[in-house]
C-alpha cells in the first residue's frame, strides 16, 4: 500500500465504499491519515482520519486508530504541546474504544503506546505533572516492550517524559531521560549511515532523508534538548559536548527542511524505521 501514490490511496477508498467495503475504505483513509501526519500535513491528516471516522465501527481498531490521529493533530496544531486542546471528545473515544478492544493479560498493541501518550499530555495540560510523568513512564515501557529497546519510537517517548521531569523542575531526570534518547537516535543515525558503507560520505545528508519526517523532527529535538540541558544544568566541562549536541541538531533540521513530502508509512513494530 506505500508504494501507491495519495491519489491513488483515495482512489482506492473510493472504490471500497463503492463496493460496500467500509472497513477497508477506512483503513486505507487511516494510512493516508498516518502518512499525512508523519509528514507534518496536520489539516490533511484530521481530514483523512474524519473520513475514516465515518466509515469505521464505533469499537474498531480503525476508529481508534482515527481518534488517535484527531486527538494528536490537535496537540500539534496548539502553539505549546502542552497548552489546552479545544475538546476532550477524541480522548474519551480513544478510552471507550480501547477498553473495549484491550483485555489484561494479552499482548501489548502499538496503538496502546498511543493512548498512553494521549493520557500523559491531557493530565500535562491541565497542569497535573505526577499523572503525566506516570503516564510518559508507561509510553515508554510500552514502547520498549512493542518496539524494542534501541526503536526511535522510545527516544520520542523518553523526550517526553524529560520534558515533563524538566517543566517540574526535575533537572537531573530530564538530562539522564535526553541523553538515553539521544544516544538511541545516534544509534539510529549510524545505521542509516552505515547501510552502504561503499557510498562517498558526502552522501552522508542524503541518507538522513530515507528516515521518516517525524524521526528527523524528533532526532533534532532529543540533540537540542540534551545540548541544552548540558549547557544549563552541567559544570562548565560539559559545555563542548552542549555545542556539539546543539550542531547536530541543527544538521538534522537542515536534513529535514530538504526532506520531500513523500513519506513512507511506518511501522511500530519491530526494529524497522520506515
Amino acid at each position: 500500500m506505500s508504494r501507491l501514490t495519495e491519489g491513488e490511496l483515495l482512489r482506492l477508498s473510493e472504490l471500497y465504499d463503492a463496493s460496500g467495503y467500509q472497513q477497508a475504505a477506512a483503513d486505507v483513509l487511516n494510512h493516508l491519515a498516518t502518512n499525512a501526519f508523519e509528514a507534518g500535513q496536520i489539516e490533511a491528516a484530521m481530514s483523512h482520519a474524519s473520513n475514516s471516522l465515518r466509515h469505521s465501527k464505533s469499537l474498531s481498531f480503525s476508529a481508534l486508530q482515527s481518534h488517535l490521529t484527531l486527538m494528536k493533530a490537535e496537540a500539534a496544531l496548539s502553539e505549546d504541546e502542552m497548552s489546552p486542546c479545544s475538546s476532550d471528545l477524541h480522548l474519551d473515544a480513544v478510552l471507550r474504544v480501547s477498553k473495549h478492544l484491550f483485555e489484561s493479560g494479552k499482548k501489548a498493541h502499538p496503538l496502546q503506546i498511543d493512548i498512553q501518550q494521549g493520557l500523559a499530555m491531557q493530565y500535562a495540560q491541565r497542569g497535573d505533572w505526577e499523572a503525566a510523568i506516570q503516564h510518559f513512564q508507561g509510553c515508554v515501557e510500552l514502547s520498549k516492550l512493542v518496539c524494542g529497546e534501541q526503536h526511535p519510537r522510545v527516544a520520542e517517548c523518553l523526550l517526553l517524559l524529560g520534558k515533563a521531569h524538566e517543566a517540574t523542575g526535575a533537572q537531573h531526570s530530564a538530562l539522564r531521560n535526553f541523553e538515553t534518547a539521544t544516544a538511541i537516535m545516534w544509534k539510529v543515525k549510524e545505521t542509516f549511515e552505515n547501510q552502504d558503507q561503499n557510498q562517498n560520505q558526502d552522501q552522508d545528508q542524503d541518507k538522513l532523508l530515507e528516515l521518516p519526517r517525524q524521526i528527523l523532527d524528533s532526532m533534532a529535538t532529543c540533540f537540542e534538548s540534551y545540548a541544552s540541558s548540558l549547557g544549563k544544568y552541567s559544570d562548565k566541562s560539559d559545555w563542548a559536548a552542549a555545542y556539539m549536541w546543539a550542531k547536530r541538531g541543527a544538521s538534522v533540521n537542515r536534513a529535514n527542511r530538504s526532506c520531500p513530502q513523500h513519506v513512507k508509512h511506518r511501522s511500530n513494530q519491530g526494529q524497522g524505521y520506515g
